[in-house]
C-alpha cells in the first residue's frame, strides 16, 4: 500500500517545512587550515576567514 500522491506532497512539504524552519544548519565538514609555528614566534595572525592566507605578513613575523 502507497500512500496517495496528494498525501504524499503535503507530507514531504511537511517534512521541508520542519527541515527550514525548525532545525538548526550545521555542515558535515569543516575545512581546518593549521598554521605550524613554534611558540616563540610572534605577529602570527589568527585566522579570521577560512579562506583567508595566513602567511601574508610572514615578513613581520619575528622569533624572539
Amino acid at each position: 500500500v502507497t500512500i496517495p500522491q496528494d498525501q504524499r506532497i503535503q507530507l514531504q512539504r511537511g517534512l521541508l517545512g520542519v527541515l527550514g524552519n525548525d532545525l538548526p544548519v550545521m555542515p558535515l565538514y569543516w575545512d581546518i587550515d593549521p598554521i605550524l609555528v613554534l611558540a616563540s614566534v610572534k605577529n602570527v595572525p589568527l585566522p579570521s576567514a577560512p579562506t583567508r592566507i595566513s602567511t601574508f605578513n610572514i615578513w613581520e613575523w619575528d622569533k624572539e
